[in-house]
């Protein structure tokens, strides 16, 4: 008999649970030193670790780790975001629950903010706003790229438009200004903790909404 479905050996989960406590700790570091301070020797210190080379079996460099990290916090982010999304029937529902949801993220883990900021800033990984299995997608279409969340808000406004909730308009540069705007605000977390979020929350869902509103009822 094939046993398909096995589950994951003792060895295999003490390994997650170490490239996780590496994770955590980089992210700490990123918010605090930045990239140039996120080094493996500090990270070592961070975690608890004995020595550099408990890093390096798990992430063979630095902007691999720095990749792990970003792609760590977005899975992270999208787990808060897809129920939202998906308790929504309509466009703009969703749309709203994008943003308000993003937003929230964003609010309770700003470290994660910052550190996301910070790797941007350092041109080490990539965006991405979605699963690694919406990746082959993004490289299908005109005009995405490697950008996997603007391949998703361009879905979403197409399928507003679809439904008529929405007014025609070109659903990647919608996407990718609503992106810039998230991103915006991404760094504005990440610099002034005493920002209203809700403010900014409501006045982004009340700017695309109106923006992506049919003709006739803006």
């Amino acid at each position: 008999m094939q046993i398909t479905d096995a589950a994951a050996s003792p060895v295999d989960n003490r390994a997650e649970a170490r490239r996780a406590q590496i994770i955590a700790a980089t992210i700490d570091l990123l918010a605090t030193e930045g990239v140039s301070g996120a080094s493996f020797g500090r990270i070592v210190k961070a975690a608890g670790l004995s020595s550099t080379r408990l890093i390096s079996y798990h992430f063979t460099s630095k902007e691999a780790l720095l990749q792990a990290v970003t792609g760590s916090i977005v899975s992270q982010a999208a787990a808060v975001m897809r129920p939202a999304l998906d308790a929504q029937p309509t466009a703009v529902g969703k749309l709203e629950a994008y943003i308000r949801s993003n937003l929230d993220f964003l609010a309770a883990y700003p470290k994660h903010a910052k550190a996301v900021v910070e790797i941007a800033r350092a041109g080490s990984a990539p965006r991405g706003g979605g699963p690694p299995s919406d990746k082959d997608a993004a490289d299908d279409k005109p005009g995405y790229g490697d950008d996997v969340a603007v391949l998703l808000l361009a879905q979403l406004f197409d399928m507003g438009q679809a439904a008529g909730e929405m007014r025609a308009f070109d659903s990647v540069i919608m996407a990718r200004a609503l992106r810039a705007s998230i991103d915006t605000v991404a760094v504005i977390v990440a610099t002034t903790p005493t920002i209203d979020i809700d403010h900014y929350t409501d006045e982004l869902i009340a700017l695309f909404v109106h923006a992506s509103a049919p003709e006739g009822t803006r």
